[in-house]
């Protein structure tokens, strides 16, 4: 008799729920216009800008097929339209250095770093110590930012790890020593020759972190991955766990570039910031983190940053096994 009258409540309980559903309608405001700014200005390097607008949460991204026959006018309507990308040659541009050198910076295409159509300034290279003011006129609005290249900090030695039960992959570790006294903020980006073309972040761990308990110590950074853009297995589906190992670990034999590059602590806090919303922006329970840009005007966000960069390039022999 009790089995039947707790299973009669359940049955009361489900109707009462069912019964109360409502379709609920929430009207999202559309975002208002954004400038989206991605700069950068690294040692030895001319300053590169990327232009976008923001597009709603919601709104619909159709990127139509292209094939070879695709004329470049049809890539960049594409970009235009999937992700909100700017390339107009009617944008006024320019940066001055320290020494009040103001080069302008042109549209230009760079075939080794997405999404391939942005601004490049030909005359100003950058230097360590040296400050640099980014200046944009868009839609009659002006926008700035500043930045500072820090003085780069060199890797001291590179090992490699084979993974467990494995003969031919792995994972590299490096090592080297923070200046004293100094508050210092690094990335970290690698490359891997003849197999990705560009820099990026490895797709495991911190690439964006600071001294603040590590002050004048030696830091070591282990274990250290390949980067995950320019990399296919993390634009499409893996095939197995041998697959992965493939495309996320590094393979005896291969030529590897390894970038620290020393960064401001307004670079720092941005890049914090991204880290904060990607992690947050699809749960349901927080609040997305708010970017902290350094860039300076109406209805903007990004970055312009400067990079103290030191590149160290190894090939992955018995020299680096560590034992």
């Amino acid at each position: 008799m009790k089995t039947t009258l707790k299973i009669f409540a359940i049955i009361l309980v489900s109707i009462f729920i069912f019964s109360c559903e409502t379709d609920i309608t929430v009207d999202l405001p559309t975002p208002e216009e954004k400038l989206i700014v991605q700069g950068k200005i690294e040692t030895g390097e001319n300053p590169f800008i990327f232009l976008s607008r923001n597009i709603g949460y919601f709104e619909p991204v159709n990127i139509p097929e292209l094939d070879d026959s695709s004329d470049i006018q049809e890539i960049i309507q594409a970009l235009e339209n999937s992700m909100g990308l700017i390339y107009d040659s009617t944008i006024v541009m320019t940066v001055t250095d320290g020494s009040n050198f103001v080069d302008t910076l042109i549209p230009t295409i760079n075939f080794f770093e997405f999404p391939n159509f942005g601004y490049q300034a030909r005359n100003i290279v950058g230097q360590e110590g040296q400050s640099y003011r980014l200046d944009i006129q868009y839609k009659g609005k002006d926008y700035w930012s500043e930045t500072i290249i820090p003085e780069a900090v060199s890797i001291d030695s590179i090992w490699f790890d084979f993974n467990e039960d494995n003969d031919t992959l792995g994972t590299l570790g490096f090592l080297y020593m923070d200046p004293a006294g100094i508050r210092n903020f690094y990335t970290i980006e690698t490359l891997v020759v003849d197999e990705q073309f560009a820099y990026n972040p490895p797709y495991y761990g911190s690439y964006i972190f600071d001294d603040e308990q590590l002050d004048g110590d030696t830091i070591r950074y282990f274990p250290l991955l390949k980067s995950y853009d320019g990399n296919d297995f993390f634009q499409t589906n893996s095939e197995g766990q041998n697959d992965f190992n493939q495309k996320a670990f590094y393979e005896f034999g291969s030529t590897v570039n390894i970038k620290l590059s020393s960064v401001d602590v307004a670079t720092f806090i941005f890049w914090t910031s991204f880290i904060k919303h990607l992690n947050t922006a699809g749960n349901p329970f927080t609040n997305p983190a708010s970017l902290k840009s350094n860039i300076v005007g109406d209805n903007c966000d990004g970055i312009w940053a400067g990079y103290g960069a030191n590149i160290k390039t190894v090939t992955i022999d018995n020299s680096l096994v560590r034992e």
